[in-house]
């Protein structure tokens, strides 16, 4: 039986090492030549098409947003994030009932979404029901009592109820967390106005308030795969690296 010599044995591991290596970087280039295709069938899409219809909220185009919520959603009925924002460009067009639909959806998913609570709020509101849009902001401050945002929407409609004194109360809570806030500062002084029975009382513009939908911003899951990759490759080259010493 023939010897091999040590120059022999590691010259085998050395192809053995090249192979393996030959082989994960080929399945590392296959996955990544599909990585597309997975990508626009795969959960993430709806991610991408969430953040699309925020894009073309934030441009005034509330229709083109509803179209890329209604995609996402025809991924996951349950999005939450995408049936909220949905709710919010039907309230910019003007349909706070329809907008209310889609809160609805969303906090049967979740009932501690504070997004839908605050614009459920809101909604009803504009309708002119201020004490149901109470119970909805109450709903969201008992998540976060430190929204400012919630904060000087309940104000306001204390403040439309003739509750003029809570209404001061609740834009003071909101200018304690943020001085500057100035939804807060501009209807403190309404809320005085109206309190102080002013011969000209200065009217409270509902669309003054907006409320913006949170955006979801997607994380670089190339980025992440590459480290895991790198990872991998490090550790199987340690491994060969020891056998061939």
């Amino acid at each position: 039986m023939k010897s091999i010599t040590v120059y022999e044995f590691r010259f085998s591991l050395y192809k053995i090492y090249t192979s393996i290596l030959l082989l994960f970087l080929s399945l590392i280039i296959s996955s990544f030549l599909q990585f597309p295709t997975v990508l626009a069938q795969g959960t993430t899409n709806i991610y991408d098409l969430y953040n699309k219809g925020a894009d073309q909220d934030s441009l005034g185009n509330y229709n083109q947003a509803i179209e890329f919520y209604d995609k996402a959603l025809a991924i996951n009925p349950n999005y939450t994030n995408a049936l909220t924002g949905k709710g919010v460009a039907l309230a910019k067009l003007g349909d706070h009932t329809g907008a209310i639909t889609y809160y609805d959806k969303a906090l049967a998913v979740n009932p501690n979404y504070i997004n839908a609570l605050t614009n459920k709020g809101v909604a009803l509101d504009r309708l002119g029901d201020h004490t149901g849009a109470i119970t909805y902001y109450d709903q969201a401050l008992a998540i976060d009592s430190y929204n400012t945002i919630v904060l000087v929407y309940k104000g306001f409609a204390l403040d439309e109820l003739g509750n003029h004194t809570g209404a001061i109360n609740y834009y003071d809570q909101a200018l304690a967390v943020n001085p500057n806030d100035i939804n807060a500062q501009t209807y403190k002084e309404i809320a005085v106005n109206n309190l102080s029975n002013s011969t000209e009382p200065i009217k409270s513009y509902n669309e003054n308030l907006t409320k913006n939908p949170i955006y979801v911003n997607t994380s670089n899951i190339q980025d992440f795969i590459y480290l895991v990759i790198a990872t991998i490759l490090l550790k199987v080259n340690h491994i060969v690296k020891t056998l061939l010493i």
